[in-house]
């Protein structure tokens, strides 16, 4: 629901769970933020006894008679209007109706415009099975000024006996396809076939599966007389493709915290990291010069490079190709000659592939609602092909660090330390306000610069 839709609002009931699990939930989702729309919202979860529905119909009655803000009101009442709500079961009395139907009236609500099979809820009761509109949403006039267009969908059952009801304030925006990307469920499939057609002829595909097994479960619990064992058996089907959406969703997001009751398919933020080598360097000289050079520019060995590959993450976000290091790294012994001769064409010519320097550029939010560009950190995305190169020429680079940086540079190299030049800053500012000579003579600029990695020219 929260992958596919997106609700601004989510109300769940019966979720069975302590406060602390549902804090969690909340921010893990993303709802401990709020817009710029304001209005008034209650939602309801209706008592399954007659009796105590009495204090639910007051207390909204309350709130409706003397608030004239903008207000709806949705849940699961657990109460029908009128006998046409039903299918099977007893009939009921019509002053039975009455109490629900006085309080829509006194607070002059109305139902907003829906669409799907209103009968929400589905249940066996004694030797029958009873279809009942128990989950809606109702609007005062406020709502419909400020939300002309709001509409309701009834959607499909989702294992539970109630459905889902997504409600919409303007109409939806269509929904964007993505290229192709290599998908690590692609290693569970038996046999070799195309790349092309892997996907379509395997039905590895999770979103088309969790689609059919939807269906076939809404179309069984929506018949007069559904079977008990099918049901079961969609769920078990229902939930074995979301699990391989959920093993998606992971690749995509690279969230390292993802276990457990950790685990949803909705909206991991894309966290991905990648450092590009721009620098050319043609000679190295001092007194290890020659020693330096004859490391850093001797041939590249096929362990180098499987070195490299193999030091890739495999759950990294792939590049413009879609081939994340997964994919190079699980079907090494068929790619490895090909591949190695590939770089090793590059450091003995100097002549990168056209198709390995395309990158995808990403904007990923500082904070949120950004509204202006230092809001955004660019990332990109490159091939591993590009990455592969990069850490062979970090390999090589790594062992001279300390021999071609200055001293005075502290941070980044190993056994250095940032803080040591934020101590001699310190003395120099000191010193500037107790020594005159030195303050005469000298000064200070301070500047005020975002992250470097934001910034590089």
């Amino acid at each position: 629901m929260r992958q596919k839709h997106s609700p601004e609002v989510l109300f769940l009931m019966e979720t069975m769970q302590c406060r602390n699990v549902l804090v969690d939930l909340q921010v893990w989702l993303g709802y401990d933020q709020f817009g710029d729309v304001s209005f008034y919202a209650s939602c309801v979860y209706g008592p399954s006894s007659v009796y105590s529905r009495g204090d639910l119909w007051e207390r909204l009655t309350r709130l409706g008679v003397n608030g004239k803000d903008t207000w709806c009101v949705f849940g699961d009442f657990n109460d029908i209007l009128h006998n046409g709500e039903k299918i099977g079961g007893v009939w009921r009395s019509d002053d039975s109706f009455d109490p629900f139907n006085q309080m829509i009236k006194a607070c002059d609500l109305e139902e907003i415009q829906a669409h799907g099979d209103g009968f929400t809820w589905g249940g066996k009761r004694y030797d029958s099975w009873v279809h009942s509109r128990l989950d809606r949403c109702f609007g005062n006039k406020a709502w419909f000024r400020k939300f002309p267009c709001a509409n309701q969908t009834f959607m499909d059952k989702r294992g539970s006996d109630h459905r889902p009801v997504l409600i919409h304030l303007i109409e939806s925006q269509d929904s964007y396809r993505g290229s192709f990307k290599y998908d690590k469920r692609l290693l569970e499939v038996d046999g070799k076939i195309s790349l092309s057609g892997l996907k379509r002829n395997a039905n590895i595909n999770s979103r088309d599966r969790i689609a059919q097994a939807q269906i076939a479960l809404e179309r069984e619990q929506s018949v007069l007389q559904p079977s008990t064992a099918s049901i079961h058996y969609f769920k078990r089907e229902l939930v074995k493709a979301q699990r391989d959406e959920e093993m998606f969703w992971w690749q995509r997001s690279k969230d390292k915290w993802l276990n457990g009751g950790d685990r949803n398919t909705s909206f991991f933020h894309n966290l991905v990291r990648s450092s590009r080598a721009r620098n050319f360097i043609v000679k190295l000289i001092n007194a290890e010069g020659v020693e330096m050079n004859l490391d850093l520019v001797k041939d590249v060995s096929a362990l180098e490079v499987k070195e490299a590959v193999f030091s890739i993450n495999p759950s990294k976000a792939p590049g413009p190709d879609g081939m994340s290091a997964l994919f190079f790294q699980r079907f090494w012994d068929i790619i490895e000659d090909q591949f190695v001769k590939e770089v090793q064409l590059f450091f003995k010519h100097g002549i990168l592939p056209r198709e390995w320097n395309y990158t995808h550029l990403c904007l990923i939010p500082k904070i949120p609602n950004p509204q202006a560009v230092s809001d955004l950190r660019p990332i990109s995305l490159c091939s591993v092909g590009y990455k592969t190169i990069s850490k062979i020429l970090v390999r090589r680079l790594q062992p001279w660090l300390k021999e071609i940086i200055s001293p005075s540079q502290s941070a980044f190299v190993t056994k250095r330390l940032m803080t040591d030049n934020i101590t001699i800053a310190h003395e120099l500012v000191h010193s500037l306000g107790i020594d005159f000579n030195i303050a005469s003579e000298q000064m200070v600029v301070k500047l005020d610069m975002s992250k470097a990695y934001d910034r590089v020219e």
